[in-house]
């Protein structure tokens, strides 16, 4: 058990990098979610990395946000890559085990630092 690092899902990266782009543009939860035809817990999922997001969803949302799909995956690929560089696992959504939610949830924490962080020098 000494050998655990935190770690989080690519989905819960993405789902930063959305949240974030959200709250700077002034939106709110159910804002998004009904551009997208899902109601405000759905879109909450997708926030928090439980629910993948499809392409045709990522593609309403950035426009919604006045950005492009690959503006959004490249902060998520720079995000990812800054995490990994802190030894904070990145794994996919299938591989998480629902025994590791104490250990997801410091990725998640270390996660939304870096996100926003990463995004505020832009």
């Amino acid at each position: 058990m000494n050998n655990l690092k935190p770690g989080t899902t690519y989905a819960a990266v993405l789902g930063r990098v959305l949240a974030h782009h959200r709250e700077r543009a002034g939106m709110e939860q159910r804002d998004l979610a009904s551009k997208l035809g899902l109601g405000q817990s759905a879109w909450s999922r997708i926030e928090r990395g439980e629910t993948v997001i499809n392409v045709e969803q990522l593609r309403l949302v950035a426009d919604a946000l006045g950005l492009t799909a690959s503006q959004l995956m490249q902060e998520a690929e720079e995000a990812s890559e800054a995490l990994a560089a802190r030894d904070v696992q990145i794994q996919t959504s299938k591989t998480v085990k629902k025994g590791n939610d104490a250990i997801a949830l410091i990725g998640l924490a270390a996660l939304t630092a870096l996100v926003v962080g990463a995004i505020a020098k832009k």
